[in-house]
């Protein structure tokens, strides 16, 4: 296993769970989105899609609200904070320099 991260990351103010898993290196990255929030996805895509870990970087993100993601809503979820944490997350913009430094990921450029 080349990579096997788990983490939580502060994603517009919230703490979210994201696993990092690849086989190889360089491998194309692959972000896997479920339908949410409620639902845990990280269970399901390490049972039944394990295998895409041997061809991608599979970054299993559980978004606010859902499994390991869960928390207390004191406001709305709407689809454009769901579409403003994959922004944020997808350029790296959600992973500071510290959190590079602690968990050792590198798999945005920037």
């Amino acid at each position: 296993m080349y990579i096997d991260k788990q983490l939580k990351l502060n994603i517009n103010g919230v703490p979210q769970f994201v696993s990092i898993r690849a086989e190889k290196e360089k491998a194309p990255l692959l972000i896997y989105l479920h339908g949410g929030p409620g639902d845990a996805a990280f269970p399901l895509v390490m049972t039944y899609n394990k295998m895409l870990e041997q061809q991608f970087t599979v970054v299993i993100w559980e978004q606010r609200g859902a499994g390991k993601s869960y928390y207390k809503f004191d406001g709305p979820v709407t689809i454009d904070i769901f579409l403003n944490d994959l922004y944020l997350f997808q350029s790296g913009r959600s992973i500071t320099s510290q959190e590079q430094r602690t968990h050792g990921c590198h798999i945005f450029p920037r």
